[in-house]
């Protein structure tokens, strides 16, 4: 059969207003044929959102084609999406496998924004176009902007710092959720998707009508270790000493207080948190961003970390851990679902580290936002760096579970 021939009318078979699908087949073309048929079987009318995300768009299945047999199967659409390294659904995670995950949306007052972004250098330094006032009001309006973007070619930062300068004294900033596509091979640019268009740069964003609202939660991947400790050397994206003295032998010293279990796994799954803010009394788990150790080195007694710090600011070594990663996201989704939650449709952006990289098992953060929430529409994928606030700031993160839930207006 052929891309186009799957879409045939058929009943819509429970009247509901948001639908998902996630499918695999040797042709991605296919699997997202499947998906999106599967999910307007289960969409009452035509389907005025498409999310989806894709991985394996080559050869025939380039992502042009894709594009162009998604807009002639939902004409009436707003899409939006990518490529990714492995993608996600309801209950479900396929990594690393030709594959295809929806989801539709209708019932909405008028059609969501999507817009295009781009990282330009002016005078005044780098700043972000594409954003313009209506849309911050939009993004406000909805309590949350829904982005993806290309690692190599945007900032999230600077989005950040956009946001910011349109904000109001007083006003919360606006939460950011969503990710950076991964792609394999790392040095071909992301592929996003957003209406007509097929963007290779920058990053693209969604606001949705104002009857909805974003909730958003952020579920970090590691436990910290040792105590917190003041950055007070820095050359460059190398910390030489903290608290005073050389910063590989603080990191002895932390490690030496350790089990002989744990020893062995910082071996491989050592992490640098820097604190989120300042003034916390404990810095206890949750309140460091997570970055990579990229190298120790023995002679100037230095540890290397992927992510801007600065002196006087407080860190603490992290191990990345599985039983923490699956208690914390497990208490965070109950205490969504306890709140009085009722999303009509959800996205998850795993960091690529997590899923069988972290888990002993497949499908693990999907799953457990099935559990919590049986049989909400979901899809999302892999990130390269999740987005998602916490305490109000918007951050990119790292082996974090970034949920956001879509739910009507109270």
């Amino acid at each position: 059969r052929s891309f186009r021939t799957l879409f045939r009318a058929r009943p819509p078979e429970s009247g509901r207003q948001a639908s998902s699908s996630i499918q695999q087949h040797d042709s991605v073309g296919m699997a997202l044929g499947n998906a999106i048929q599967e999910a307007r079987d289960q969409l009452d009318g035509e389907p005025q959102v498409l999310m989806v995300f894709v991985h394996g768009a080559e050869g025939d299945d380039r992502p042009e084609a894709l594009l162009d047999n998604i807009r002639r199967s939902c004409p009436m659409a707003s899409v939006f999406g990518g490529v990714a390294d492995s993608v996600i659904g309801m209950g479900k995670e396929i990594e690393n496998r030709i594959s295809a995950s929806v989801l539709m949306l209708r019932g909405l007052s008028e059609p969501p924004r999507g817009f295009h972004m781009e990282c330009e250098r002016t005078p005044d330094g780098w700043s972000v176009f594409g954003i313009d006032d209506d849309a911050h009001r939009n993004a406000r309006a909805c309590e949350g902007l829904l982005a993806i973007a290309c690692p190599q070619t945007f900032s999230a930062d600077l989005l950040y710092d956009s946001l910011q300068a349109m904000t109001l004294g007083g006003e919360k900033p606006i939460p950011v959720f969503g990710g950076n596509l991964s792609h394999t091979p790392w040095s071909k640019p992301a592929t996003m998707f957003l209406n007509d268009q097929t963007y290779r740069h920058g990053a693209i964003a969604l606001t949705m009508p104002p009857e909805l609202r974003w909730s958003t939660l952020v579920s970090q991947g590691c436990r910290p270790i040792g105590e917190p400790m003041l950055v007070t050397e820095l050359e460059g994206h190398s910390i030489l000493s903290l608290g005073g003295k050389p910063a590989r032998d603080r990191l002895r010293q932390t490690l030496q207080q350790l089990p002989a279990r744990e020893q062995a796994m910082a071996m491989r799954l050592l992490r640098m948190g820097q604190a989120i803010s300042e003034y916390s009394e404990s810095f206890s788990h949750g309140e460091f961003l997570i970055r990579n150790i990229t190298s120790i080195d023995q002679e100037s007694k230095s540890i290397s970390v992927a992510g801007r710090f600065q002196v006087g600011q407080t860190v603490r070594f992290h191990l990345r851990d599985a039983e923490t990663a699956d208690g914390d996201l497990k208490q965070l989704m109950a205490m969504a679902a306890k709140s009085g939650l009722v999303p009509k449709a959800g996205i998850l952006f795993s960091c690529n580290g997590r899923g069988t990289n972290m888990f002993p098992a497949a499908h693990h953060d999907a799953s457990v936002v099935e559990h919590y929430f049986p049989g909400l529409p979901c899809t999302g994928f892999f990130a390269a760096g999740e987005f998602g606030p916490v305490d109000h700031l918007n951050l990119v993160h790292g082996f974090t579970a970034v949920a956001a839930f879509l739910s009507e207006a109270s």
